[in-house]
């Protein structure tokens, strides 16, 4: 089969029929610079339906259509976007992470200011049964609060992809870094930092995962 290379012959696409226009790239196969070229785009359309040079009728590779420049671009383009996938939606899932963690470090000191007020009035036991109730209430609030957040988030993550029609092994790079920026988040609650810095944890977070997804991006296709 022949390759394709670049050629200048010829002022319009034999197979479009337009004339080439300034800054236009024209192509043919080898073997076939003495007669006109194509534009790319055109050259590739009918590659896809039939494999012969529309001119001359000679086999013409397809695959030589893409240079290494193209493809090297092509892969982190794609690398990049699903970088970005993975850190815009991994930061609703470390705030909702975080707004479960604030919540329940909030729980204790709730509990010891309710208990304080209502023990003050009715008694100790009272006191401790009002805290624990008000408690409660915090930290089942938070947790809804965070699930609504992840699962908005995962929704609008599926639309997104389904969308832009996103395949499979890019869904999963994704996935896999989300799920990184989440071991970033875990960190964050267990240390304490998200508590202290919560903007610089679920940063740290959505960076941590995008780089994760772009980088496996590159490796697995």
């Amino acid at each position: 089969m022949s390759a394709i290379i670049s050629t200048n012959r010829g002022k319009s696409c034999s197979i479009c029929q337009e004339k080439f226009r300034c800054g236009d790239q024209q192509v043919t196969h080898v073997g076939g610079e003495s007669h006109d070229g194509f534009h790319k785009s055109c050259l590739a359309r009918w590659l896809a339906v039939n494999p012969n040079c529309p001119l001359d009728r000679k086999s013409i590779d397809p695959n030589s259509l893409t240079t290494r420049t193209d493809s090297i671009t092509a892969r982190l383009r794609a690398a990049l976007a699903n970088a970005a996938y993975a850190a815009c939606f991994g930061i609703p899932t470390a705030v909702a992470t975080a707004v479960g963690a604030v919540g329940s470090g909030a729980v204790e000191r709730v509990i010891a200011a309710t208990a304080e007020i209502a023990g003050a009035a009715a008694g100790r036991a009272a006191g401790i049964a009002a805290g624990a109730a008000v408690g409660g209430v915090v930290v089942a609030t938070a947790l809804i609060v965070g699930m609504g957040i992840a699962e908005g988030a995962e929704k609008g993550l599926d639309w997104i992809l389904n969308r832009r029609g996103v395949d499979r092994v890019a869904r999963l790079n994704i996935g896999i870094g989300i799920c990184a920026g989440g071991l970033v988040t875990v960190g964050a609650v267990v240390t304490g930092i998200i508590t202290t810095t919560p903007l610089t944890a679920i940063a740290a977070t959505g960076l941590f995962g995008g780089a994760t997804a772009g980088i496996l991006s590159l490796i697995r296709r």
